[in-house]
């Protein structure tokens, strides 16, 4: 293997790696921002859960 055999070989494997983590990245993210919806929708949970000042009627 000639020097543009091992060079094609670098650049392939650099690709690779490259998609990997780009791929990598890209998971990261969307995890980090259905973790930001989640803590979203529990904090409008528990501000509707919140009853301090309010009457409650528990009578069934």
């Amino acid at each position: 293997m000639g020097v543009s055999g091992v060079s094609s070989a670098l650049r392939a494997a650099q690709s690779a790696y490259v998609s990997k983590a780009t791929q990598e990245g890209v998971a990261v993210q969307m995890l980090k921002k259905s973790l930001d919806q989640e803590k979203q929708a529990a904090a409008e949970l528990l501000k509707g859960l919140d009853t301090k000042g309010k009457i409650l009627d528990v009578r069934a």
